[in-house]
């Protein structure tokens, strides 16, 4: 029986015998507890590797005889700039599929998350090939039209992912108020990071002729701290969950 000082949820399964029986065999197989914190840390190491960047570089009002010094100053901050953007990027996606995990919602939204996180670990990955290849073209004293050309590259390619972060966070935080895994105010400032994503570069774009603007540093001031408040949470108060006897999915946290 579930204390009287814990939440309770329940999850109705209806009539869905294989959702149940698929139900029944995620929870026998892994511990709810864990996969919860599992996120919780993802969601904390995407921050930590956020802070460790030094992407800010790239999004600076640099002349192009400052970005050539830049970038022949700083190759080694580049390689290792890349590999931890991609690896936030990857972190950032499996934290959402574990979330999905948790719901077990098994539905168009669960699979919408699915393909939008290995879309964002995709991209991130490549925007890291062409921080690999500025810092190489830099090392081997490569053409100044070469490394000008990789460094838009790569700095453009933080724009790409926003579609794909939109998609995952949305359907995450959806399906999170439909199950009231996490508070309903983390779900709701989800919804704003993803609707953010979405609008904020088109309107950006439409206004002032650029992408360079303040949707960029206020989209990922939004985005850090749902990623924060939702890792707090998930390792603080982990979810748990077990089968009642009326076929039905309980969750306390």
């Amino acid at each position: 029986m579930v204390a009287t000082t814990h939440q309770s949820r329940t999850l109705p399964l209806g009539e869905i015998t294989e959702e149940r029986r698929t139900t029944r065999r995620w929870i026998e197989t892994w511990s709810p507890t864990t996969v919860s914190r599992a996120a919780g840390v993802c969601a904390l190491a995407f921050v930590a590797g956020a802070l460790l960047t030094t992407g800010n570089e790239f999004h600076s009002d640099m002349s192009a005889q400052q970005v050539l010094t830049w970038v022949g100053q700083n190759q080694q901050a580049i390689w290792m700039d890349g590999f931890l953007s991609a690896m936030g990027s990857t972190v950032f996606g499996l934290m959402i599929i574990l979330i999905v995990a948790l719901t077990t919602n098994r539905g168009i939204l669960a699979t919408t998350a699915r393909v939008a996180a290995a879309g964002s670990m995709a991209t991130g990955w490549t925007g890291a090939g062409m921080e690999y290849a500025l810092a190489d073209l830099a090392h081997r004293g490569g053409a100044d039209a070469g490394i000008l050309a990789l460094f838009s590259l790569a700095k453009t390619m933080d724009y790409t992912d926003s579609t794909f972060v939109a998609l995952a966070v949305g359907s995450v935080s959806v399906m999170v108020l439909r199950s009231r895994l996490l508070p309903s105010a983390v779900a709701w400032l989800g919804l704003l990071v993803a609707v953010w994503h979405v609008a904020a570069l088109p309107v950006q774009i439409a206004v002032a002729g650029t992408g360079n603007g303040p949707q960029g540093p206020i989209g990922v001031l939004i985005g850090l701290l749902w990623l924060v408040v939702t890792g707090i949470v998930l390792l603080v108060k982990p979810v748990r969950l077990r089968e009642a006897s009326t076929g039905s999915v309980q969750m306390t946290a």
